[in-house]
């Protein structure tokens, strides 16, 4: 389903958005091996430009230009705010280009399910970024293998002012419900 690039059998990627966890998964793209960043697409045409010079990839400021430009694209990140999720990945999704959505998928039920629709119609791939279940200390804590009971949680990291469109439900605590669910393995009550 991939599409493979000319670059050393690499894997043509970009970013949508590049804010501030937008240019962390440029970041991270550069550094994979399998993967050729070509491109970061902002609709601040500066923003783009220093995140494109940092990252030696295009900067771009129209998602229509990323899909002309770089047909070969096989994966994007979509971290725009929540309210550009459904436009950006429903256009990305049916041109079977797989997303990889920045959390929240959406700010609303609709716009999820549109986004969930887009990529079953389509067949391409959809990941949503809860990433915080990758950390290396909720890893070791679920190799543990120990039955949760209870989960108790509390946030102390300051306000990062990055996602005002969202509540703080939607913008961290789903990273808590997400652990818990995934620690719990059983139904909640």
């Amino acid at each position: 389903m991939a599409n493979v690039s000319g670059s050393g059998g690499r894997i043509d990627v970009a970013v949508v958005g590049v804010g501030r966890m937008g240019r962390q998964h440029a970041r991270v793209y550069r550094a994979i091996g399998q993967a050729n960043l070509v491109a970061v697409v902002d609709t601040d045409a500066q923003c783009a430009g220093i995140a494109a010079d940092e990252l030696g990839c295009c900067a771009l400021t129209d998602l229509g230009e990323l899909i002309d430009r770089f047909p070969d694209v096989a994966a994007v990140t979509v971290a725009v705010p929540a309210a550009g999720h459904r436009q950006a990945a429903t256009r990305l999704l049916g041109q079977r280009i797989a997303c990889l959505v920045e959390k929240p998928l959406a700010g609303c039920l609709a716009d999820a399910a549109a986004i969930r629709d887009a990529a079953r119609q389509h067949g391409a791939i959809l990941q949503v970024g809860h990433t915080e279940r990758f950390n290396p200390a909720v890893r070791a804590i679920a190799a543990m293998g120990i039955t949760a009971r209870f989960i108790a949680v509390d946030r102390v990291g300051p306000m990062t002012f990055r996602s005002l469109d969202v509540g703080v439900v939607m913008d961290m605590m789903i990273h808590d419900l997400d652990i818990a669910l995934m620690l719990a393995a059983a139904p909640l009550r």
